[in-house]
């Protein structure tokens, strides 16, 4: 059996297997977003969500500002936070997304924190939401089929990063057209020229 069928038999779900196969080709890039985002949002909704994400978020946030922190040089407080989410982490064990949600919220609060920056609670949700959604789809999607897609397509390994990275901030940029728009009409001249329907009473 060819190469690419074992790294794709390594994902679950057919909207990842259909990822893989969009992977080799360049002018489907567009598409290859498209589906990413949906394969991460079907994720999420089946079993891969955290409930304790806005929760996660108010832990972070403190541990960046709050005053009881202020007296913990860098790597108390960084121990602290990290005893914080291990001890919510203990309490959603039937949640695997709550892991992936912890592993980003230190990532970023690590970030936050080296740059000495105020920062709102709500910049602190949206870059551990995207973070979380990151982690979501290398877990998913781009960890199982990496090697078999740089020894298909010849990649270096900074090629690979660069790659990856591209996909995920597309992903996590993406605006998704509504259907009813998608479907509508469109308007030219001989539309707009037509009788308007009158409704009987």
């Amino acid at each position: 059996m060819p190469d690419g069928d074992k790294f794709e038999r390594r994902l679950r779900g057919k909207r990842w297997k259909q990822a893989y196969r969009l992977t080799f080709r360049d002018e489907d890039f567009g598409e290859l977003v498209r589906v990413v985002y949906n394969a991460t949002n079907h994720d999420l909704k089946d079993g891969l969500e955290c409930p304790k994400l806005e929760e996660i978020v108010v832990i972070v946030h403190k541990a960046l500002g709050n005053p009881l922190f202020a007296s913990f040089d860098s790597i108390d407080r960084e121990y602290e936070l990290a005893q914080q989410l291990e001890v919510l982490a203990a309490t959603q064990l039937s949640y695997p997304g709550t892991r992936l949600a912890i592993e980003a919220a230190k990532f970023v609060y690590a970030e936050i924190d080296s740059r000495r920056q105020a920062v709102t609670i709500e910049e602190v949700q949206r870059r551990i939401s995207e973070k979380f959604r990151a982690r979501l789809i290398d877990s998913r999607f781009l960890a199982p089929i990496r090697d078999g897609v740089q020894k298909k397509t010849g990649r270096t390994n900074s090629e690979q990063f660069a790659s990856e990275e591209r996909l995920i901030r597309s992903v996590i940029s993406y605006k998704q057209t509504p259907k009813r728009i998608q479907s509508q009409q469109e308007w030219n001249l001989d539309r707009l020229n037509q009788p308007i329907p009158v409704m009987e009473i």
